[in-house]
């Protein structure tokens, strides 16, 4: 067997046992629909792994089980895109404009650096006007 034929059994193996457990953890709430194109991404990787690591030339079973990983990824990416929006409506319907707090947050970080030296360049300008006297 060739080197990186078993190495991509194996990553398949390690992916499809993270993705499971993904999937069983009780803290993780991904969705019915993430779900359900996580299970087919287990499914179609655990399938490649057996018919990598047994040397299988059985191109449609590739074949299958590469379309049954994109299938399942799809899933996923769309109920992604449905939690996602479900939770900017509620977002809205609660007055909180997400979008706008994140871009607010993120641009005062930018900026904070520079807001820092303007304010001491601008204490410098200060003492050299106290110093000066008030009548000219």
């Amino acid at each position: 067997m060739d080197f990186w034929h078993a190495a991509n059994g194996i990553v398949c193996i390690l992916a499809a046992v993270t993705l499971s457990v993904i999937v069983l953890h009780p803290r993780i709430h991904e969705g019915l629909v993430v779900k359900s194109g996580l299970i087919l991404m287990i499914m179609s990787l655990a399938a490649t792994a057996m018919l990598t690591l047994t040397e299988s030339t059985q191109l449609s079973g590739y074949i299958r089980a590469s379309f049954t990983l994109r299938l399942g990824l799809a899933i996923a990416c769309i109920g992604i895109l449905i939690k996602a929006h479900a939770a900017r409506k509620d977002a809205k319907a609660c007055g909180i404009d997400i979008h706008r707090q994140m871009t607010n947050r993120w641009l005062h970080q930018i900026t904070e650096p520079a807001k820092d030296l303007a304010y001491l360049f601008q204490e410098e300008q200060s003492k050299k006007k106290r110093s000066e006297p008030w009548f000219h």
